[in-house]
């Protein structure tokens, strides 16, 4: 009976601790959690974290991370930022919500209306911050 008893606690103390785990790591967008991509050239390190991205919600959210020692990050990251879907159609941002222009160092959120239906992938441009013209960011969807 004790051993009976044993084994049920550590199988209910197990389900409790993935439940929780998984529920603290989903992510907004149905449970998929987007690794951040970060290119660093050009005097500038520029990291992206998609943190929303299904067809059910208001906005697609991307946080950004612009860091550098060498220039003022004087770019208008609306200007500077498009998504692309697999069929090759561009969308600009609909907001930036974060640090305004200037300064070595700046992060915020850089949003999108979300696209419908959901395409199997897409794709961040960022252009001509620092020396690069064109820095690509790309993620699996579907």
């Amino acid at each position: 009976m004790k051993y009976t008893l044993g084994v049920m606690v550590t199988i209910v103390v197990t389900i409790i601790f993935f439940a929780l785990y998984y529920s603290y790591n989903a992510s907004p967008s149905g449970g998929t959690v987007f690794k951040s991509q970060t290119s660093n050239a050009g005097g500038v390190t520029v990291t992206i974290k998609p943190q929303s991205l299904s067809e059910n919600i208001t906005a697609w959210n991307f946080e950004v991370t612009l860091n550098t020692h060498a220039i003022e990050l004087t770019a208008d990251l609306v200007e500077a930022v498009v998504l692309i879907d697999e069929s090759g159609n561009e969308y600009e941002p609909t907001g930036w919500k974060g640090d305004s222009l200037g300064g070595h160092h700046r992060e915020g959120m850089l949003s999108f209306q979300p696209l419908d239906p959901l395409p199997r992938a897409i794709t961040l441009l960022v252009r001509n911050i620092g020396e690069i013209k064109e820095r690509s960011f790309s993620w699996q969807l579907q």
